[in-house]
């Protein structure tokens, strides 16, 4: 038997305009997908329904891909998948931590030596069959701990973190579920891109300044400069809500969160007919975000980076 974990990711800039090659910032979080697998007669895969036959095609997708790199035959095996600590469909990345597992784990059966590229390159068919065109940032993030700057096109033969730690100052975070989002992030993927279509200027100024600002993060991260953190998630917020991607519910908390004196913003693709899943908070007292949710009975988790 061979089980592993994989951390889940937020994305603290950069939604939607990575997509389109602009910079953006993610980090892997203390909530973790665990998968084990084990020698079996049948092949079967435990602990996941939600997926419903996605789930089969992300197998399928992983083992040709697999097939094809290291001209092997799969055997039969039993994969148990346990995600109880990352909620489905929030932002928080658990198809990447899905695809990832998935592949580590028949990598590590087959008894085959791989690197981290081979992992990303296998692992991303089965993000495709969730997301259709993913950036690749997700997969970058959970593939990592801490904190990783990521362009598309731009991770090659290594996947590399920033090279700092997170000063606590800003380490320490709250996510709020606004509620899972009606629509998938393929269709808020292609809201984005019907958005370009009509409008592509307002849109490329959009995804120019989330570039710009994922870059000045980057420097306010590793200063731990609360007052600036907070200026730049306020802004990030504002872009997002200009593409169109953040329903009422969610800004409604978000607004709530900058009275109290912090700062909101969705952490993922959003969703605008009912929930727009996770909203990453920051306070200079983090306990104030936590009693604000706990008031007001929003599902919370405080999460470290």
């Amino acid at each position: 038997m061979i089980k592993i974990s994989i951390p889940g990711k937020i994305h603290l800039i950069g939604e939607h305009s990575v997509v389109y090659g602009k910079p953006a910032i993610l980090a892997s979080v203390n909530l973790y997908l665990s998968a084990k697998i084990t020698k079996s007669k049948t092949k079967e895969i435990l602990g996941i329904v939600h997926y419903d036959d996605a789930i089969y095609r992300l197998q399928n997708s992983i083992e040709k891909k697999i097939k094809e790199k290291f001209g092997v035959e799969i055997p039969m095996y039993k994969i148990e998948i346990d995600k109880t600590q990352i909620p489905v469909g929030s932002g928080l990345g658990t198809s990447a931590s899905l695809s990832s597992a998935f592949a580590i784990c028949l990598l590590k059966f087959l008894k085959i030596d791989y690197t981290e590229k081979d992992i990303f390159d296998i692992a991303i068919e089965g993000e495709k069959i969730f997301h259709g065109n993913p950036s690749g940032g997700d997969l970058a993030a959970v593939l990592q701990s801490g904190i990783i700057l990521f362009r598309k096109g731009k991770t090659t033969n290594k996947i590399k973190p920033l090279g700092f730690k997170i000063p606590e100052e800003i380490a320490n975070l709250v996510l709020i579920n606004s509620g899972k989002p009606a629509e998938t992030t393929a269709e808020m993927l292609q809201l984005v891109k019907d958005n370009y279509a009509r409008s592509q200027s307002e849109i490329i100024g959009i995804f120019q300044s989330q570039g710009a600002l994922a870059t000045r993060m980057a420097k306010v991260l590793k200063k731990g400069d609360q007052e600036k953190f907070i200026k730049i998630i306020k802004k990030a917020e504002r872009n997002l809500e200009k593409l169109g991607v953040v329903g009422e519910a969610a800004k409604q908390i978000i607004h709530n969160i900058e009275t109290l004196g912090g700062a909101g913003k969705i952490s993922g693709a959003g969703g605008i007919k009912e929930g727009s899943g996770m909203i990453l908070a920051f306070h200079e007292d983090p306990n104030t975000i936590v009693e604000f949710a706990k008031k007001n009975k929003y599902d919370y988790y405080s999460i470290t980076i």
